[in-house]
This record gives structure tokens, sequence and C-alpha cells, in this order.
């Protein structure tokens, strides 16, 4: 099937939780209305929750030389990451392992990991990760989840 002329007009990140569910959305990784700022990077949650996902989670991660994602663990999700851009560091389980473009890591619920772009890096590290079930203890942490409702309009 090739397109016509019934284009959409909305990008995914212009509808309504609502239009998500039921029409689906095209989002990009680097213009997502959930961009959380770190002191440690940029976290970009694109498909989730808060946009309309119910079963998964999408995010990109954009870490500038010497910038972190410290190790954590996620309780029930399962995490895989794809390195998009640039070379690093991952920590699974219990070490670094160093990453490049095209990459994928797999953390399995429970299995600690994290992210580093070495000091010595001349460029970002860019990662989309996606979480199933979503990760609703990385959205409280980032204040995107209070009492059980999604507030990221309001950041």
């Amino acid at each position: 099937m090739t397109p016509s002329g019934n284009v959409a007009s909305k990008r995914g990140e212009d509808k309504t939780i609502e239009e998500v569910q039921r029409e689906g959305g095209v989002f990009n990784i680097n213009d997502s209305q959930a961009a959380h700022e770190l002191p440690n990077g940029t976290l970009r949650l694109l498909v989730w929750p808060g946009m309309g996902a119910r079963m998964l989670s999408t995010h990109s991660a954009r870490l500038k030389p010497g910038q972190a994602f410290e190790p954590h663990v996620h309780a029930v999700a399962e995490d895989v990451i794809l390195i998009f851009r640039g070379k690093g560091k991952v920590f699974l389980h219990d070490r670094w392992h160093d990453v490049t473009e095209g990459d994928l890591v797999f953390a399995p619920a429970g299995v600690k990991h994290g992210f580093a772009n070495p000091a010595e890096s001349t460029e970002d590290l860019v990662t989309m990760g996606t979480g199933s079930p979503p990760m609703l203890d990385l959205y409280e942490a980032a204040g995107y989840l209070k009492d059980n409702v999604f507030t990221f309009k309001d950041k």
C-alpha cells in the first residue's frame, strides 16, 4: 500500500491519550513533550502510559561525554536498550561492558543496569529503551506520576 491523500495532520505528541489509544501515533526521539533534563543527561518519554500506552514504554536518552545514568533496578519491568548513536559503557548485572552503535542490551526484571558516556568521548551517547510493563518507579522518581495520576504536561 502506498501513501495517498489521507495523511495524518497530528503527530503523536499532539494527540490526546484517547486518540493515541484509538489511532496510534508517530513520535520523534528528538522532540518529546515529556523531556526530563537530568544532571546526568536528557531522558525523553516517547510512548508510555502518560501518552496512552498500556503494556510498554519507550524512551530515548542522550548522555554528553562524562555523563551517566547510574546503575539501577526495575523490580518488575524488563528493559531492552538499543545503542542508537555513539559508543559508551553499560553496567549489566555486576560489571561494565563496552557498547557501540547497534548493540542491544537486555536487562531482565531485577537486574541492575546503567549507562555511561566516558569523559574522553567526542560525541553524545544516544539510546532507545523499551520496558514492559511500563516503569512506574521511573515516572514517580522523575515527577511525572503523582498519586497514580500522570502529570507530565504540567512540568
